[in-house]
């Protein structure tokens, strides 16, 4: 919330800022309500019903459902890259904050996204 509210401070009124980091909290524990009453199966099938309409404009829902699908997985394995980043980090007695983690965590999460296009691209799938 810090990192919404020091910035917006600097060039909204107090007023704005509490009104817009209000709303991005709301929507922040509407999310996690949603992912803690919802299987993400569901979720997916019901964006890609939502978008069928858009198939004439040249959405192709299922497309993006498989672009949610690989992003929502993802978030597991990056919280792991950053696991094993502080993890080496201690190992070598590292007194870092959370700032020395993202040039290797951004490393990881680029070597990641560039295996799984490849694999995407071996199945067919442009």
């Amino acid at each position: 919330m810090l990192l919404l509210t020091v910035p917006q401070l600097i060039f909204l009124s107090g007023a704005e800022t509490a009104l817009n980091v209000s709303r991005v909290t709301a929507l922040i524990l509407l999310a996690g309500l949603l992912t803690l009453t919802t299987s993400t199966e569901a979720v997916l099938d019901a964006v890609e019903r939502a978008l069928h309409p858009l198939r004439r404009l040249g959405v192709d829902p299922e497309r993006v459902s498989l672009a949610l699908s690989l992003t929502i997985r993802s978030v597991p394995t990056i919280m792991g890259f950053h696991a094993e980043i502080r993890q080496a980090q201690r190992a070598r007695g590292a007194r870092g904050g959370p700032w020395t983690t993202i040039m290797p965590l951004l490393v990881m999460t680029l070597r990641h996204a560039e295996r799984t296009a490849e694999a995407l691209t071996a199945r067919g799938v442009r």
